[in-house]
This record gives structure tokens, C-alpha cells and sequence, in this order.
């Protein structure tokens, strides 16, 4: 992990492990979903925070890692390139195959749902193979992305592989969600699509982070 401080980096460790626990274990029932929210403060390392709990979670059985990284470009970019600091996915001999979602580009997303069903075959039931690759994907939180990655998990059949865990993390959680001092309002139409794509990810924890 990319911290300097010793003491920083212990307690950034310490932190994932603890919200780890919170989420879908290895003999979790197939299909289990949960939903938590991590509360941070300004500043406080958010992003550091949740890829460091991306890494805790790639090391304990989860091989689908999802980060929601902004409603906007440019807070995409930005903490794309601390996550793929953090965790090396572009170096070489790593176990992390990173994709994009693209929905303005041809295909929409730079893995086809049969090569993506292929690497999740060929993973074992002991899920503790860290020899096996660990899909990462980023993706605006905005509707025709979480569409097109919604679409790309259901035709992965992500419910046939029982032992597949999967982890999303949303890191704008405060934009799009349900005003619970309204309850009489609907859910906004990005809600509703997290939903649907929550419903087709199998074994999920969906972890949202605000400050």
C-alpha cells in the first residue's frame, strides 16, 4: 500500500479489515447481498481508504471488484490513478485485470460477458487461489454506465457461479440516493439502476463511502 507513515498504513490496514468484516464472507450463502456505508471525514484518506479495503478483499476470496469513482470525468481520472497506484494494476506480473466501462465506445466495456464468464470458471471453489486473475472495473455513476455493466454481469450468469463474491464500492454515495426525510419521493433513476445491477453481481456487499 502506497502510504509512507508506518502508523498510516497500519491504520488504513486495520480500518479494511475491520469493514471487511462487515461484508459477505467466503461461505456466505450463494446470492447473499449486503449494503453498508463507511463515514469518514473531509480529507481523511477516503480513496486510500476503500482501495485499500479492495486489496484486503481481493486477498480473502473476492474476485470481482467494482468502484463507482465519480458522476463526472474528471473525478474519474483523478481517482482511477491513485487506486491503480495503490494497488499496481498496471504493473507487470500482477493478478489485477483492470477494465473500463465505456458506453460511448463500440462494445461499451473492454471484456466481452463470455471472456469474463471464462475467468470466473476457471477460478476454484477454495477462492483462496491468489494465483487467478481479479477483475477490477471503474465506471462513472451515471445511468448508461452501471446499464451497460448491469447488462454485462447478467449475461456473465454471475448466479451460476455460487462461489463468486463480489464487491462494490460506491465512493459518491451522497449523490443519487434515497432522501429518507422524504419518504414519499421515488428513488432517483441511478438508484434505481444500482439496484439492478446489485440484483445480477451474485454474492455482492455493496459498500458506500461519504465524508
Amino acid at each position: 500500500i502506497g502510504i509512507a507513515d508506518k502508523e498510516s498504513r497500519e491504520r488504513q490496514i486495520a480500518t479494511a479489515i475491520q469493514i471487511l468484516s462487515c461484508c459477505n464472507p467466503p461461505w456466505a450463502q450463494a446470492d447473499t447481498k449486503k449494503v453498508g456505508l463507511v463515514v469518514g471525514k473531509v480529507q481523511s484518506g477516503k480513496t486510500t481508504s476503500f482501495t485499500t479495503l479492495s486489496a484486503a478483499a481481493s486477498d480473502n476470496g473476492y474476485r470481482l471488484i467494482i468502484h463507482l469513482l465519480g458522476t463526472n470525468n474528471t473525478l474519474l481520472e483523478s481517482n482511477l490513478e491513485d487506486v491503480e497506484h495503490i494497488l499496481g494494476l498496471n504493473e507487470r506480473n500482477t493478478n489485477w485485470m483492470p477494465r473500463r466501462v465505456s458506453p460511448k465506445k463500440q462494445g461499451g466495456i473492454n471484456i466481452s460477458a463470455k471472456q469474463l464468464e471464462s475467468i470466473l470458471k476457471s477460478n476454484p471453489l477454495s477462492r483462496r487461489n491468489t494465483t487467478e486473475k481479479i477483475v477490477y472495473i471503474s465506471l462513472l455513476k451515471q445511468k448508461d454506465h452501471i446499464q451497460a455493466l448491469t447488462k454485462l454481469l447478467k449475461a456473465a450468469k454471475l448466479q451460476n457461479y455460487p462461489e463468486l463474491l463480489t464487491l462494490i464500492i460506491d465512493d459518491e454515495v451522497d449523490s443519487y440516493t434515497i432522501d429518507i426525510s422524504k419518504p414519499k419521493e421515488t428513488d432517483s433513476s441511478i438508484n434505481r439502476h444500482l439496484k439492478r445491477l446489485l440484483d445480477v453481481a451474485g454474492t455482492a456487499t455493496y459498500v458506500g463511502y461519504t465524508a
